[in-house]
This record gives structure tokens, C-alpha cells and sequence, in this order.
């Protein structure tokens, strides 16, 4: 049985002074849609080439997540690859040819794993136990490991808001969180909203998000809340908590909505929790154990 998730007594300390003490995200924001990544890649082609007085010209540019996904590490350049390995929390540290042999072993390795568990949940499908499920969980957003762990490093809580397929019941609620932490190997989040509040949070109901800061034990003032629906952030603004928008990369979808912060991926979430804490760095003694290890030190 793993150790409990331990940080050090200085982050314990420091954690405590903080101006944002949780961040909760909206499962929505946590995900990668289908057509998100695509679009986000014509918009920036599209900018390119007007800049370059091309017009409406299409270009075939494939994306690192796409070269990963087709297992096609040779053709991705060293920082891709070792971005790559960053989402991975993989040594980034070597020279070309070892970081690329490093990233195809864990690409083979996932592979692998992907296929083991396939066969062990069709063996089980049968079981009738009358256990929740969670849904099929869409990737997640790049950079989200690193974030998490960002916000596990300085002593700062997680909690989720379940994505709307996912918050039937709390026991669905609770399986696709946990789905989440297993996908990325990271400890628990501290709160997981009931899927009575997840309704209400959803219609910009104030009192769900009152009553999220409440069961963490903490201010809505001390507590960002991201998501990418405009009656989630406008809840969070009215109880008094920080809201951020991010920003997603699909058809239709809002470039911007009323919020204290705009996030257009991971690493913009960061930046806003260090534009209210100020910018921290770990503390070396810091340690998070987890069921899958030791996942930073």
C-alpha cells in the first residue's frame, strides 16, 4: 500500500499564506475534443500564412501530439520530443538519440498497457457487480500532468467538476475523477462536486460553488475555478471566488467569456495561480507518493 501524498513542511507552511489555496477544474476544461486540436491548427496556420501574404493557402502541417499518436518520432523535432517526455514526467535530460529511443520505449509501453487493459475490461464486462463506470475519458488537455503537479508540489488543492456524461450520480462523478488520476498517475483530487451541485453549477447557481469552497474548508475568495462555459465562471465570480476561461481550440466555441484570468492551455492556468501567489519555486525536500509511486521529488 503506497504512502500517503507527503509534502514538505516548508510547502506546508508557505501553502497556508497563499492567496489561492485550490484550484477546481471543470472536467470540460480537462479534456481534449475531438476537432479541438485541429483547429487550433488551421488558426495558426491561417495567421502564418497571412502574415506571409499567402491568403487562404492550406497548409498539411501535422502536430506533435499527431506524430506521437502515429508513433512517428523521427520525423518530430527534439523540443516536441522533449515535451513530449515532459507530459510523460519522462527524463527530458540526453542527447537526440536518447531522448527519441526513450520516447518510443514509452510509447511501445503504452501501447502495450493499453492492450493488456483492453483485454482485462473485456474479461470483466460481465461481472454484474453493479459498480459505476466511468464513461470513455477523451485525452487530456497537454500539460495537465504538469500542472497538477505544479499545484500538488506547493501544497495547493485539486477538485473537479464532472463533465455532463459523467454526472448522472455522484458514483459516476467519482468514477470519471478517478479516471482522470489513473490516466495521468497522480494523487486524488480533494474534491469531487456532488452531481446535485454539478446541475446547479452548470445554470450558474452560486450556491454550488459556496458550497465547494465549503466542503474544502476554505474562502471562495481562496479558490479558482476553471472551465469553459460561461454560467460555471459567472457562478464563480458572483460567490466571490476567482474564475478562469479556457479558452477551447473547436468550431463554435468562445475565443472569450467574462472571467478574472483566460487560459488558452495548461501552462496559461499556471501562469494565472502565479499571478495571485506570486511565482514559487519547490522546495528540493518535496515529495508526493501516490499508488503509482513516487511521481516527483
Amino acid at each position: 500500500m503506497a504512502a500517503p501524498p507527503r509534502t514538505s513542511l516548508a510547502w506546508t507552511n508557505i501553502a497556508k499564506k497563499l492567496q489561492l489555496r485550490a484550484v477546481i477544474f471543470d472536467a470540460r476544461s480537462l479534456q481534449r475534443a475531438a476537432n479541438e486540436l485541429d483547429s487550433e491548427t488551421e488558426k495558426r496556420n491561417k495567421s502564418g500564412l497571412a502574415a506571409a501574404g499567402l491568403g487562404s493557402m492550406s497548409l498539411g502541417i501535422r502536430t506533435p501530439d499527431a506524430l506521437v499518436a502515429a508513433g512517428n518520432v523521427k520525423e518530430m523535432l527534439q523540443r516536441e520530443i522533449r515535451e513530449a517526455l515532459k507530459e510523460r514526467g519522462a527524463d527530458i535530460i540526453g542527447k537526440p538519440w536518447e531522448i527519441q529511443q526513450r520516447l518510443e520505449a514509452l510509447l511501445a509501453a503504452e501501447k502495450a498497457e493499453a492492450a493488456v487493459r483492453a483485454a482485462l475490461e473485456g474479461g470483466s464486462s460481465g461481472s454484474g457487480d453493479g459498480s459505476a463506470a466511468a464513461p470513455p475519458t477523451p485525452p487530456p488537455s497537454p500539460g495537465l500532468r504538469v500542472l497538477f503537479t505544479y499545484l500538488d508540489m506547493r501544497g495547493m488543492a485539486r477538485g473537479v467538476i464532472a463533465s455532463d456524461e459523467s454526472a448522472q450520480d455522484d458514483a459516476s462523478a467519482r468514477a470519471q475523477a478517478a479516471s482522470i488520476v489513473k490516466s495521468l498517475q497522480v494523487p486524488p483530487f480533494s474534491l469531487v462536486m456532488p452531481a446535485a451541485d454539478v446541475a446547479l453549477a452548470r445554470r450558474g447557481e452560486r450556491s454550488a460553488i459556496v458550497a465547494a469552497c465549503l466542503a474544502m474548508d476554505l474562502l471562495p475568495k481562496q479558490v479558482m475555478f476553471v472551465s469553459d462555459q460561461s454560467p460555471v465562471l459567472q457562478a464563480a465570480k458572483q460567490a466571490g471566488a476567482f474564475s478562469c476561461h479556457m479558452v477551447k481550440r473547436a468550431p463554435g466555441a468562445p475565443d472569450s467569456l467574462p472571467s478574472d484570468f483566460r487560459a488558452l492551455d495548461c501552462y496559461g492556468i499556471q501562469d494565472a495561480v502565479e499571478e495571485l501567489n506570486g511565482i514559487t519555486f519547490r522546495d528540493p525536500d518535496t515529495e508526493i507518493r501516490t499508488q503509482f509511486g513516487v511521481y516527483s521529488t
